[in-house]
């Protein structure tokens, strides 16, 4: 999707551009100026890119924990209003829809199925199939040798320090545990309990 909001931008840029150009520049009447690099037509890719910026920069996630005295078991998925499935797939139609008109009735500017449009194109292709999955993590609790209290996020990381002497996928474990304020402490009895005795418990914010 950054692919996407990349090349949404730089078209809604060239094509809000080279409509000022026509509009003030050249002075072109309406039926003379471009069609698909128009003024218009660059608002309304920069508005798009706005809103999945939006999406993106605000991008949450729905965390729910399984905790037990042996294991985390964690599943998650990034927040989306209901309607970012309808929304991202009708949007995607519209724009392919609107490209193949365009070039139906302006043949020669096939040429921009070669670059930007034909990118954009792809990623709007992307986006038809688009889904939000659920992604899980767990480890048990003789892993994790660092916890994090972050208490100004609300955060609890977990995590492994590295040790070059491991294999990456035996070595790396960061697992961010979201708590209410009440329950912070709560979780680290818990934590302190059944990790093993050489685990550092340190205050402060995560850099991850």
């Amino acid at each position: 999707m950054d692919i996407g909001m990349v090349v949404l931008t730089l078209i809604g840029l060239t094509a809000l551009l080279n409509g000022i150009y026509e509009i003030f520049y050249l002075e072109l009447p309406l039926r003379q100026r471009s069609t698909f690099l128009s003024a218009p037509f660059g608002i309304v890719c920069l508005c798009m890119t706005l809103y999945f910026w939006t999406l993106v920069i605000r991008q949450k996630y729905i965390y729910h924990y399984i905790v037990t005295d042996k294991e985390i078991d964690v599943k998650y998925k990034t927040h989306f209003p209901k309607f970012a499935e309808t929304f991202f797939k009708w949007l995607s139609g519209i724009f392919i829809f609107t490209v193949f008109i365009f070039i139906i009735f302006n043949p020669s500017a096939a040429w921009l199925l070669a670059g930007t449009a034909g990118i954009s194109i792809v990623s709007a292709i992307h986006l038809l199939n688009w889904k939000n999955p659920t992604k899980s993590l767990r480890f048990t609790w003789d892993r994790p040798n660092l916890v994090i209290t972050d208490r100004k996020r609300n955060l609890v990381a977990v995590q492994r320090r590295h040790n070059p002497e491991m294999r990456l996928e035996d070595n790396y474990l960061y697992i961010p545990v979201h708590l209410p304020k009440a329950d912070i402490d709560k979780f680290l009895v818990f934590a302190k309990k059944f990790t093993r005795p050489s685990t550092d418990f340190e205050e402060g914010r995560d850099k991850n």
